[in-house]
């Protein structure tokens, strides 16, 4: 009789203690619990139930990504199995590559997994009544610090716009040259590090590195002036369409604060 109760005290309590998270679609706040539990449980058929193919209409497979969420949802199987995962936080607003894109369609959970910080990223998140999302991404914050630690910050051309205004003395000559860079990121720049290029079929006119410390504020059109040109005798027309140039950016300071290393020094403070 004593055994017999011992062993059903024992399932009270095995089942009180992995209590199962249902999914409200109608509620965000259960969706990161639930998504850790499908995971920890390989439980396909669950997992499976966060997505709906038709919310991009530019996808023509959903047999495909349907096929790369569940390969995603392996890895992070193997990642979690037989490790403690601790289940820290959740948000919708988030840098990606180191801040260069400000993404807020992606619900994101934040777990750590032994010592290591982990972002399992919902894409597609439209915060509707009803949760549905499109794709899931198994990602490495800490891996994604140490990136970002070792490197200099490099946004894209795409978010950091750049272009080259100029003026001549007599069509040949440089005057006043600038490099003019549109600042789409989400933060003030206060150093930025570029290189700019000029050549025509013939010769490579001007290529050198250029650091300038003047501040390009977050919505802003910077014109950085190019000394180093004025005076300089092209020995061609200097009109539009008749020399190429390219300007890379290199690095840019300081790095964004949406940014792995942060967030995961903001997760520390978490516990």
């Amino acid at each position: 009789m004593k055994k017999q109760l011992l062993f059903i005290i024992s399932i009270i309590i095995f089942t009180s203690c992995d209590k199962k998270n249902e999914l409200n679609r109608e509620d965000v706040n259960s969706i990161p619990e639930y998504l850790i539990q499908t995971i920890k449980n390989r439980d396909t058929s669950s997992f499976l139930k966060l997505f709906d193919y038709q919310l991009d209409p530019n996808i023509t497979d959903s047999l495909a990504i349907k096929n790369m969420n569940l390969r995603n949802f392996s890895l992070a199987y193997e990642t979690f199995k037989g490790k403690k995962v601790e289940y820290l936080e959740f948000d919708t607003l988030d840098g990606l590559e180191g801040g260069e894109i400000i993404d807020n369609t992606s619900l994101n959970t934040y777990v750590k997994v032994d010592n290591t910080y982990y972002k399992l990223r919902l894409t597609h998140h439209t915060a509707k009544k009803e949760n549905y999302f499109l794709l899931f991404y198994l990602i490495d914050l800490s891996s994604e610090c140490n990136t970002i630690l070792d490197k200099p910050y490099q946004p894209s051309s795409g978010i950091l716009f750049s272009h080259l205004n100029w003026d001549t003395y007599n069509d040949y000559i440089f005057n006043n040259v600038n490099a003019v860079f549109n600042n789409l990121t989400e933060y003030d720049i206060k150093k930025i590090k570029f290189r700019l290029t000029i050549e025509n079929s013939d010769k490579i006119l001007f290529k050198q590195t250029i650091i300038s410390e003047e501040p390009i504020y977050k919505g802003d059109v910077k014109g950085v002036t190019l000394s180093e040109l004025r005076g300089v005798n092209a020995g061609f027309l200097l009109r539009e369409g008749n020399f190429d140039w390219k300007i890379e950016v290199l690095e840019v300071e300081p790095k964004p604060e949406i940014n792995p290393c942060a967030k995961i020094e903001h997760l520390k403070k978490k516990k």
